[in-house]
């Protein structure tokens, strides 16, 4: 009997130690495999990152600049034009003559509001109002702050033209979408001041003014493509510096509170610096000869 209890719990402990010795040898095929499907050894080694090399301009492709998804449009050397010759001075001597420099703004007559603040500056703005007299009273308000007003062509009859030059008008002006003029429109405006906005380079209009006797100048700088401030100065500056080299500079604005305030800075540097901001007429003395 003692021998058949012996065989019996020999058996139990034998199958209890090949129980565990094949759990312990499963657990490990399982974990291995487990472990290979989380973390696969890859196929290649792959090839080490390769580093790119791009050059920074400040202007132009690979410039941080064409990198901006809103970007101004607006050319720049449009700003600056190209001066024909003919009514600057001809022999400006900066160590005896004072610049001289004037300020049109161009949309006046159709800004409504915002204007007023130019026709009562100080600042002897021209103020542009169109031909057909709809400017909310901008060219009348003006005419008695003894501001010079323009009259813009643009659709405008010699009669149109010739009434408000009997009324006051010192001369007309080109229309800014770079539109044609009459000769019979440019004639209208007499010996009074013509302004060529210089929108096309052959400078047409200020050709045929002249032809006609009229005082033609032309638009120097467009100085608020843009109305941040540091803009609106550094186009004011650049103004400056035409006006100390060549002795006179017309200006472009528009009737926005940014412009006349950074008009108004402008003064200030121009009186600094020895410039006289004067009305448009005063730039040229007398009609070609």
């Amino acid at each position: 009997m003692n021998r058949i209890g012996t065989i019996f719990w020999s058996l139990i402990l034998g199958g209890s130690i090949l129980a565990v010795v094949l759990g312990f040898a499963g657990g490990r095929t399982l974990g291995g495999a487990t472990v290979h499907a989380l973390h696969p050894k890859p196929a290649t080694i792959p090839s080490p990152p390769v580093v790119r090399t791009l050059d920074r301009a400040l202007h132009g492709p690979h410039s941080l600049d064409e990198a901006e998804d809103d970007r101004d449009t607006y050319d720049g050397d449009d700003a600056v034009a190209a001066r024909p010759a003919g009514w600057a001075p001809e022999h400006f001597d900066s160590r005896r003559d004072r610049p001289r420099a004037a300020l049109v703004v161009v949309d006046a007559g159709i800004a409504g509001t915002p204007a007023r603040a130019f026709v009562d500056s100080p600042i002897p703005f021209a103020i542009v109002v169109p031909a057909d007299g709809d400017d909310d009273g901008i060219g009348h308000d003006a005419l008695t702050k003894d501001k010079r007003v323009l009259i813009d062509v643009k659709d405008a009859s010699a009669a149109q033209i010739e009434t408000e030059r009997k009324a006051g008008a010192a001369g007309i002006i080109a229309p800014g979408d770079g539109s044609s003029v009459s000769a019979v429109v440019t004639a209208a405006a007499g010996t009074g001041i013509a302004v060529d906005p210089l929108l096309e380079s052959n400078a047409a209009f200020y050709r045929a003014a002249r032809a006609h006797g009229a005082l033609a100048v032309t638009r120097d700088v467009t100085v608020d493509a843009r109305d941040t401030a540091p803009y609106l100065d550094a186009m004011f500056g650049a103004a400056l510096a035409i006006a100390q080299r060549t002795g006179v500079v017309v200006v472009a604005l528009h009737a926005r509170p940014a412009s006349l305030d950074a008009a108004e800075r402008f003064v200030v540097r121009a009186q600094r610096d020895g410039i006289d901001v004067v009305p448009i007429d005063a730039l040229v003395s007398s009609p070609p000869r």
